[in-house]
């Protein structure tokens, strides 16, 4: 019934809706996924939110929350961050107008009592409605955007709880404008209330986004199982029929990959108003992209890498949980260092996914981890802090890069992906191909889903699929900033690397400085420790005057410096601070690795079966559950055209 009340909403009460119905209705907590029966109705939630938009034109949106109580104050907290976005984002910034009554309607007092929490004089009533205006002015996948056309809601940016009913069960009713013809949330719906969503409890409602507006909903099946495109914003120039049909051939492949359906539903929550990025949940994704992203290859291949990514973690870090997440803490920081297996590894499987699945070629893939690999042979902090370093420091680090970051930190992605990459090689090679990480992956979801896993855990099991002690490798390459020995990848992939460093001359020369664009000006962005910059004593923001008393702008810098070579000691004129100063500096030259995979020419058979096992190039055969039917995907709109269509002249093409 659930299911039924949605496609009432969306489409219309038609015959057409009972077929979809069938397909929908299923529980798969056995592959651990709580089931959605038993929810309780609209009117016995025992936190019950209503949503306004009144004000959606300046970018506001009224709140209210009801709720029982029984003590004399009513502590009430809104989180200071979200799942999967590691920083203390502080969203209690954005409301203001806080206020209370009681079940006799009388105004409450309100007093803040923390950053992030209210008390509320609940003395003598049994029932308070807590009222707040949130600002809505921040487009990203972690927070909340609400203008006169439409609204895209995060969860922990938007509701508050009080303290002590995290596990109560939970309503939202959507009060939407009338010009808003939809909205659209992975929580089930209200079988008596329209736009209203229930949750079993406070970590589900964070865990789902809400779109209200004119949302584009492409459905589509795969595996028996229903998954939904849903485009919101400016995407009169996407081609949603193309992006579902690739939709469902990734969707197949990570099903392949992993053996389980772990939910019994999935949305592609896709924002189309400019940006980048995406937040994976546990039946959903919210993902940012622009209405030109279909128009280019390159544009449209990172959109499905991406949606890839956030897709692959509802397995990896939604399910398959480092133990530090089992429990939300949304006050404070919750510390973990296996973040490198949770985004890095995620960001290695983004990428074999879409090419076994056929949507990118082998060169595709491996020019996309050659990106990886450059990314962390370029960043000096690559063997400064480790894997497991960055993983721990997300919460000061990562979210707040400045100048000097690039010489002193790595990303988990990047890095964790290369060590994804090397690890899986090192698996195969010891294993003769018998095993690899997907094994590794499979096993610690079958193994750790219930309690999480620690990183020796991990470690574990990566020993006991390679058969050998693994734990050397991830003491050298995740505890310590070692550089990374590929030889061993390489050879077992018939691959090389193309970063031959070019010759001294005139067009190799560095400063050993990043030196950016103030107004037409020359000014040092960012200095690499124990470079020629770093060792005449250059500062950040002293501005490059002159080269040898002639004269320079930002543009002409380059071409000045490529008069000389490397050893040569030149004079600057630079200013700091308004105060002119001479340095003296010696050139160098700058080495130029590429770090391009590519195939050996002379591979060996075993290198080019090794290399075709790895990436299954003859195809996941994963299109059997992504081609059910050839025409099972639908518009929504699409399909209100067709509602006079009987269910004895159903075809398939029903989704």
């Amino acid at each position: 019934m659930t299911m039924q009340n949605r496609l009432n909403n969306w489409l219309l009460a038609t015959p057409w809706c009972i077929f979809l119905l069938g397909f929908c209705i299923q529980t798969t907590a056995a592959n651990g996924v709580p089931s959605r029966q038993g929810l309780k109705a609209t009117d016995d939630a025992e936190i019950q939110y209503s949503l306004e938009f009144d004000q959606a034109s300046a970018h506001y949106l009224q709140v209210s929350m009801t709720c029982q109580v029984q003590a004399d104050q009513t502590e009430i907290m809104m989180p200071s961050w979200t799942p999967g976005s590691y920083l203390m984002r502080e969203y209690a910034r954005f409301v203001d107008h806080e206020s209370a009554m009681g079940d006799d309607k009388k105004s409450r007092k309100v007093t803040k009592s923390r950053k992030n929490r209210w008390t509320v004089n609940s003395q003598d009533t049994k029932t308070i409605t807590f009222s707040y205006r949130l600002y809505c002015h921040e487009l990203s996948v972690r927070t909340n955007w609400v203008d006169a056309d439409l609204a895209v809601l995060n969860g922990a940016a938007t509701f508050v709880v009080p303290v002590d009913r995290l596990t109560q069960s939970i309503s939202v009713k959507v009060n939407l404008p009338r010009s808003w013809p939809r909205s659209v949330c992975a929580l089930p719906e209200s079988e008596t209330t329209p736009h209203t969503y229930l949750a079993a409890n406070y970590d589900q409602l964070v865990d789902s986004p809400i779109f209200c507006g004119d949302c584009h909903i492409f459905p589509f099946k795969v595996g028996g199982v229903n998954h939904y495109l849903v485009n919101l914003g400016d995407d009169e120039s996407w081609d949603g029929q193309k992006a579902v049909g690739d939709l469902k051939k990734m969707v197949a492949q990570h099903h392949k990959f992993w053996g389980v359906i772990p939910y019994q539903e999935y949305y592609f929550m896709n924002v189309v108003l400019g940006g980048g990025g995406g937040l994976e949940h546990d039946n959903c994704t919210m993902i940012m992209s622009s209405r030109w992203t279909c128009s280019s290859p390159k544009s449209y291949t990172s959109w499905l890498t991406l949606c890839s990514h956030e897709f692959f973690h509802a397995w990896n870090v939604r399910r398959l949980r480092p133990e530090a997440l089992n429990q939300y803490d949304y006050e404070n920081e919750v510390y973990l260092r296996q973040l490198w297996i949770a985004e890095g590894i995620t960001s290695y499987y983004e990428k074999i996914a879409v090419v076994r699945a056929g949507l990118i070629s082998e060169s595709d893939l491996l020019q996309n981890l050659s990106s990886d690999i450059r990314s962390t042979q370029s960043t000096p902090g690559n063997t400064v802090q480790s894997l497991s370093d960055s993983s721990f420091d997300t919460w000061i680090k990562f979210y707040r890069p400045h100048e000097n970051s690039r010489n002193t930190s790595v990303s988990y992605y990047s890095r964790g992906a290369v060590a994804a990459f090397v690890l899986d090689a090192e698996i195969r090679s010891l294993t003769k191909n018998e095993k690899s990480l997907d094994d590794v992956m499979v096993a610690m979801y079958q193994n750790h889903l219930e309690a999480g896993y620690s990183s020796q855990q991990f470690r574990d099991q990566c020993t006991a699929v390679a058969g050998t002690d693994m734990n050397p490798w991830f003491e050298k390459y995740v505890d310590l900033p070692n550089e990374f020995d590929y030889e061993s990848a390489l050879n077992h992939f018939g691959l090389q690397f193309d970063h031959t460093k070019k010759p001294d001359a005139e067009t190799n020369i560095t400063l050993g400085a990043r030196v950016g664009d103030t107004d037409g000006r020359a000014t040092v962005a960012s200095i690499t420790p124990g470079s020629p910059a770093f060792l005449a004593g250059l500062n950040l923001n002293d501005e490059i005057i002159a080269v040898e008393s002639r004269r320079i702008s930002s543009n002409s810098l380059t071409k000045e410096l490529e008069q000389f070579k490397a050893g040569d000691i030149v004079e600057l004129l630079t200013a700091r601070r308004g105060k002119l100063r001479v340095a003296k500096i010696q050139l160098a030259s700058q080495k130029s690795e590429t770090w391009n995979l590519n195939k050996r020419k002379q591979s060996t058979d075993l290198q080019k079966q090794n290399l075709k096992l790895w990436l299954n190039t003859e195809g996941p055969k994963g299109d059997e559950a992504a081609s059910e039917t050839e025409n099972e995907t639908q518009t929504v709109e699409e399909s209100e055209k067709s509602t006079e269509k009987s269910s004895d002249d159903d075809d398939g093409s029903n989704s």
